[in-house]
């Protein structure tokens, strides 16, 4: 059927290994191309690059919002209203006012002055309210001797309220601890605070261990152990 050459050239033919690629043959290199199943994790490692980059900036906003804030602007005091005889300053840190609004403390402002003057008037008054309902010269908060502390209204136009009972004008009302105190129509509400720590500070100790005595033969030892002994008792 083949002649020689052709049944030499069939058999060449049948050993061959058809579409290989020999070792030795160079692949060249391709730049391979994203298929759709690959953008999907390219899409979460960006959202996930932004959600790391807008947490430090979500603290920072849950910080501002937690910490608390001076609302209450201090004014310059000079008001020459003079509170009654039996005013006294009484010690530091012991009675304060939480300012409140809608249930939140906004301010904490400390009763540690003779005299504590609210009003809409900047240099006149210890605390300035900014209300259109407020009067220059509103109201005082005075503590008393017997260590109460005490509301006065100072002839305000549209009241100034304890326990939501309107004050008479001039006519000094006792603020009790948990009441609370309104200027005219603000929102804010001043509820009155007591810390018992700052009344009665721990006492001091009234044993004083003193150092060893020095030798007898040293003059000078002597006589700074006798000084210092002198001065702790």
């Amino acid at each position: 059927m083949y002649g020689r050459t052709g049944l030499e050239r069939f058999k060449k033919a049948q050993t061959l290994q058809p579409f290989s690629v020999a070792n030795s043959t160079h692949i060249p290199t391709t730049t391979k191309l994203h298929s759709h199943s690959d953008l999907p994790n390219h899409q979460t490692q960006y959202q996930n690059h932004q959600q790391v980059s807008q947490k430090p900036a979500n603290n920072d906003a849950e910080q501002i919002s937690t910490t608390p804030q001076h609302v209450t602007q201090v004014g310059g005091g000079q008001s020459t209203w003079q509170p009654p005889d039996w005013a006294i300053e009484p010690r530091p840190g012991v009675y304060y006012l939480d300012v409140l609004k809608d249930g939140e403390v906004l301010d904490r402002i400390n009763l540690d002055k003779r005299r504590h003057i609210f009003g809409r008037q900047l240099h006149t008054c210890d605390f300035v309210l900014d209300h259109q309902s407020v009067s220059r010269q509103h109201a005082a908060v005075v503590p008393h001797k017997n260590g109460s502390v005490y509301v006065i209204d100072l002839g305000s136009a549209h009241g100034t309220f304890v326990a939501n009972e309107r004050l008479t004008k001039e006519s000094p009302v006792e603020l009790e601890v948990g009441q609370s105190l309104r200027f005219a129509a603000s929102t804010r509400v001043y509820i009155l605070k007591k810390d018992n720590k700052a009344l009665f500070p721990p006492p001091l100790p009234t044993e004083v261990t003193l150092p060893p005595p020095p030798d007898p033969s040293d003059e000078e030892a002597v006589l700074a152990y006798n000084t210092f002994g002198k001065s702790v008792i």
